[in-house]
C-alpha cells in the first residue's frame, strides 16, 4: 500500500465520524491551527491563507450532508501532483505554485441518494496526526490575483 492509500484510508475514517456535524465536532476535528498555513502554504502565501480563511472559521459548516449512510469517497494526491489529476477542482493549477511541495491533499465525495446525488470537497490536508482543511484554496488567493478595476 502506498503512503497516499493509506493517507486515503486514515481520511475516510476521521470523515466517517465527522459529516453529520454539528459545527463544532467539524472545527474540532479540522480548523487549522496558526502554523498550519506555513506547513501547506509558501511564504507569504500562508499568511494571505490565514487570512482568508479567517472568516470561513468564524461561521463553520454545519453537516456536510444529510444523507442517511452517505458513502464517502477519498481522492489523495501530493501537491506537485494535484494539477494532473482529474479528481480535483480546476482551480488547483493558479496556486499550485503556492502549495509546499510533497504535501498531501484530500479531496472527497459524499455520496447519497442511491448514488444520484454527489457532493464535493477538497483541500484536507494531513498534518501528522491529526487533520486541517483549506476548502476551495483558490479563492484564499482570488482577491490578491485578480486585476483591480480603475
Amino acid at each position: 500500500m502506498t503512503d497516499l492509500e493509506e493517507i486515503s484510508k486514515r481520511a475516510l475514517k476521521l470523515l466517517s465520524g465527522i459529516v453529520y456535524g454539528p459545527p463544532e465536532l467539524i472545527t474540532a476535528a479540522l480548523r487549522p491551527r496558526p502554523e498550519d498555513f506555513a506547513a501547506v502554504f509558501v511564504g507569504d502565501a500562508a499568511k494571505t491563507a490565514a487570512d482568508a480563511y479567517a472568516s470561513f472559521w468564524e461561521n463553520p459548516p454545519g453537516a456536510l450532508t444529510k444523507w442517511a449512510n452517505a458513502g464517502i469517497r477519498v481522492f489523495t494526491q501530493l501537491s506537485q501532483n494535484i494539477v494532473e489529476s482529474s479528481e480535483f477542482p480546476g482551480g488547483y493549477a493558479k496556486i499550485a505554485h503556492l502549495l509546499v511541495p510533497d504535501q498531501a491533499w484530500c479531496r472527497f465525495k459524499l455520496v447519497g441518494n442511491g448514488g444520484r446525488d454527489t457532493l464535493g470537497y477538497d483541500g484536507l490536508v494531513p498534518l501528522g496526526d491529526r487533520w486541517a482543511w483549506f476548502p476551495k484554496p483558490w479563492r484564499a488567493f482570488q482577491a490578491a490575483t485578480e486585476p483591480v478595476d480603475n
